[in-house]
């Protein structure tokens, strides 16, 4: 199923779909734009479990990290649709 820090809000609830994928595009995306940081680091979870659970029950419109203030309008409205809460 993937990494945790990488897993669509959907998967940690047991539904998967191509659209999950996105999902790990637009984290990964913000990863490298941290320069490979914890892109989770602001929920203060230490262990893979921990995160687990807490992306799995985050709501709009905290169920998506921070995006990196250097990013154009437009890589900010990608990365948006990559992390929307409704996978359709």
């Amino acid at each position: 199923m993937g990494s945790p820090a990488y897993m669509a809000p959907e998967v940690m609830r047991g539904k998967f779909s191509q659209a999950s994928d996105v999902w790990a595009f637009g984290i990964t995306f913000i990863e490298m734009c941290n320069g490979g940081g914890g892109v989770w680091q602001h929920l203060g979870c230490k262990d893979p479990f921990g995160l687990l659970l807490k992306i799995g029950t985050l709501a709009p419109p905290d169920h998506a990290p921070p995006l990196p203030e250097q990013l154009s309008d437009g890589a900010k409205r990608v990365i948006g649709w990559c992390l929307s809460h409704d996978a359709a």
